[in-house]
């Protein structure tokens, strides 16, 4: 379902689950659900008052959930964009007179114009160059400096930029960017009109004013399946005059694993020709590149090579990387890793020629950045190298472990709290809609179990729905019992729940600790032998299995 479903917070109501059906279910599947929660939840099966209103309230549910999945039109449109898709203005007279594929693809115009006008999509980086070089100078001078007053800021730039979309295809960014080193200032602002006139290009537009005056024009073209160019000619105003630019990449998808890229440019003060071949086989990704080219009439050619492997497990990358060349050689090595949703952290080492030896932070929260390059010296020695490598990892570990899980365990507990308190109504409705069901459920759960008793069929001895702890230990305060609903949907000594985004929609069940994952732990008999299976919130349950079978010794939850 689509996205939005779930933008007031709570996730919206799944109406596969409120029937127990898959969600290929046929018609037929469809309206036989309805008819056997039609003979436990219809008002009339019910003479006393309070639980002929209950089950009023339950029918209804059932009713509007079966209205939907059968209609051709309202179901298309419910599984793309949920209850909320159903629920605009008019929907009854257009799903009348327009097909299923006419109205998705008006609520996906809406919704994506909706996305449009909100998106803006800002970024930014933040540069620090740090200069520590003198922390790690000779003793002989030890005496002029000392702690921190042999750390120094060398440079600092700001680079941040936002997107105006103006139509489907027409977007504009604002950019800017200042850069302060030596006690000197400069900055610029930049404009860029980007086109999409295909699916297989595009086109930009930049201007940027401030130290002189920049132009240029980009453009991308998909040639076919495996290859694409970009295209790019730029001038810029000198006192002396105009310094015209040109550079283009041509990109090769050589084979699935394998890309080849070329890269030429050439303006007024340089010029070079690159190639680079990137191999990506997962978990590695392997980088090789060549150049040949000029640099204020110096050779500037190298051979570079580098790699990296992702740890998925761990959401952590490590890197390697080395380069020989006439204006600069040097080795690289470093790791990032994920600390949050939204928050990367990573340290590299870079150690070489003519710069010395730099160890870089880099933090990432969201689309901003903040780059941290500390020079720690000139000259290549094994004490700065060692002090380099270790101290940044033991930084990082202390600070997660006193500062950062701390604190996203609190933010976290506060999220529910808030979540809890917000929806604290909302809460006790459901729980007290699954308690009538439950109770509307005992006759026909009483017969149930004296029908699959006879024949030694699936009895649940104990259900529980709620929040994991680890393998087999749920956590009671964030659990509820739901042995009853699910004994109501066994069926010829058998139990199946499709797959669905939460079981907190089946009848009789409610989500016990909204925002956090569920499982669901069972317990039944089978042929006299005791079974137990635990699964996750979303994973579809079919019992019995004889890979479920225990032995009578052992415990359960």
């Amino acid at each position: 379902m689509a996205a939005f479903m779930e933008e007031d917070g709570l996730a919206s109501e799944d109406l596969y689950a409120v029937l127990n059906v898959d969600r290929n279910a046929s018609t037929d599947e469809i309206n036989t659900a309805f008819r056997r929660f039609s003979k436990i939840f219809h008002p009339d099966k019910h003479l006393d008052d309070k639980k002929k209103k209950h089950a009023e309230n339950m029918f209804n549910k059932i009713k509007k959930a079966h209205e939907v999945l059968s209609d051709p039109n309202k179901r298309p449109v419910y599984d793309q964009f949920g209850m909320k898709g159903l629920e605009i203005e008019g929907m009854e007279l257009i799903s009348k007179s327009k097909s299923a594929a006419e109205i998705i693809a008006e609520l996906a115009k809406q919704e994506e114009e909706r996305k449009l006008q909100q998106m803006t999509n800002p970024r930014g980086q933040v540069v620090i160059e740090l200069n520590a070089s003198d922390l790690f100078y000779n003793e002989e001078y030890e005496e002029y400096s000392s702690g921190l007053s042999g750390l120094e800021v060398s440079s600092m730039s700001l680079v941040q930029t936002v997107e105006c979309p103006l139509t489907r295809r027409d977007t504009v960014r604002l950019g800017g960017n200042v850069t302060a080193q030596n006690g000197n200032g400069q900055g610029m602002f930049t404009t860029v009109w980007r086109r999409v006139w295909s699916a297989k290009g595009w086109n930009e537009f930049q201007v940027s004013i401030g130290n002189g005056f920049r132009g240029g024009l980009q453009a991308f073209y998909q040639i076919n399946r495996r290859c694409f160019c970009v295209g790019s000619v730029s001038i810029l105003a000198v006192p002396n005059g105009i310094k015209p630019g040109l550079s283009t990449v041509i990109a090769w998808q050589l084979d699935k694993n394998l890309q080849g890229k070329m890269l030429f440019n050439a303006s007024m003060s340089s010029s070079s020709v690159k190639t680079l071949l990137i191999f990506e086989h997962q978990p590695y990704t392997a980088k090789l590149s060549l150049q040949l080219g000029v640099q204020m009439g110096i050779p500037a050619n190298f051979i570079q090579a580098a790699l990296s492997r992702k740890f998925t497990s761990h959401d952590a990358e490590v890197r390697v990387a080395g380069k020989l060349g006439t204006i600069e050689s040097y080795i690289e090595y470093g790791i990032q890793k994920k600390i949050s949703q939204f928050s990367w952290i990573g340290a590299k080492m870079m150690i070489g020629v003519p710069f010395g030896v730099y160890v870089q932070i880099r933090l990432v929260r969201g689309q901003q950045t903040f780059v941290f390059p500390v020079k720690l010296s000139e000259h290549i020695m094994p004490n700065v190298v060692f002090y380099g490598t270790f101290f940044p990892v033991i930084v990082y570990f202390a600070v997660r472990k006193l500062v950062v899980t701390p604190y996203l365990k609190e933010q976290e507990e506060e999220e529910l709290e808030k979540r809890k308190k917000d929806h604290a109504e909302t809460f006790a409705k459901q729980k007290e809609e699954a308690e009538s069901a439950v109770e509307l459920m005992m006759g026909t759960v009483e017969r149930i179990i004296e029908t699959e008793e006879s024949k030694s069929g699936l009895i649940i001895t104990k259900a529980v729905y709620g929040r994991l702890l680890s393998e087999g230990e749920l956590s009671e305060d964030e659990c509820i019992n739901v042995t009853i609903p699910l004994q109501c949907l066994v069926k010829d000594s058998k139990l199946q729940l499709p797959e669905s985004k939460s079981k907190a929609d089946i009848p009789g069940f409610y989500d016990p600790c909204p925002g956090v994952a569920k499982s669901l732990y069972i317990q039944y008999r089978f042929r006299d032998k005791l079974h137990e299976t635990t699964v996750p919130d979303e994973e579809p349950i079919r019992l019995p299995l004889q890979s479920h079978a225990i032995s009578e010794d052992s415990g359960g939850v």
